[in-house]
């Protein structure tokens, strides 16, 4: 992961981490929806609405560390 931060320092991105293409969008889930404004919102792709340009899986909770 490499996070950096825009020039005003409002918004923290993730630059090794990109929008996948609509093609590739599973179907009925939620995900993370790019529209064409360019914001994201999480909702599930009906496969059908041409006002999204891009999407991303949601984030899981990194598994626990065992120390013993």
């Amino acid at each position: 992961m490499s996070v950096a931060t825009n020039r005003d320092g409002t918004v923290g991105v993730d630059l090794s981490y990109h929008w996948q293409p609509m093609s590739t969008c599973p179907r009925g889930v939620k995900l993370q929806l790019k529209g064409k404004s360019g914001v994201a919102l999480y909702r599930q792709y009906d496969g059908k609405d041409p006002w999204w340009v891009g999407w991303a899986p949601l984030p899981t909770e990194a598994p626990p560390s065992s120390t013993k």
